[in-house]
């Protein structure tokens, strides 16, 4: 058998031949399933227009527009996937070996695994960490979580307006 075919069998994922491949099989699989978690039905509300409306994918970027005004919406807005250069489906991967590791994962198995730089497995696993969603759970019911908690945050900064928000000797005691 060729070393390098051999290699390559060896270093291949469980991942990307099990159940989240078929489900999450690129990138626009990863980034629909986030809008469908963010918002119900998929129909986010559009910010020029002022009311729910149904959205169409911008292609080559990370966004949706209003099929009536053109005003663009990003889903990744406030996730952990945010800002962001590392595609969806590393961030599924790690997920799901956050999720189905033992006791726990390090950033270098991630880094084996994925293919990614260390500083990117240890700022991803950083990232994954701090939602403080519990890895017990299922991948996918994790991921719902993770993308559920950024909606909620969107929902807290929507509720502060520039009338309500203290100004800043009201923030001091002043």
């Amino acid at each position: 058998m060729n070393t390098a075919v051999s290699q390559r069998v060896m270093h291949t994922p469980a991942w990307a031949e099990g159940a989240a491949t078929r489900e999450f099989p690129n990138e626009d699989a990863c980034l629909e399933f986030i809008k469908e978690t963010r918002w119900p039905k998929g129909v986010p509300h559009c910010a020029k227009c002022g009311i729910a409306r149904k959205h169409h994918r911008v292609r080559g970027r990370k966004a949706y527009a209003c099929d009536r005004c053109g005003a663009h919406v990003y889903p990744l807005r406030g996730t952990i996937f945010a800002r962001s250069s590392t595609s969806l489906l590393k961030w599924f991967h790690v997920i799901w070996l956050l999720t189905s590791a033992a006791p726990r994962i390090t950033a270098k198995r991630i880094q084996r695994e994925t293919g990614v730089t260390y500083k990117t497995a240890w700022r991803m696993l950083h990232r994954l960490r701090a939602t403080e969603v519990s890895r017990a759970l299922p991948p996918r019911r994790f991921l719902e979580l993770v993308v559920a908690s950024a909606a909620q945050g969107d929902a807290r900064e929507q509720r502060i307006t520039p009338a309500s928000a203290p100004s800043a000797g009201e923030r001091h005691g002043s």
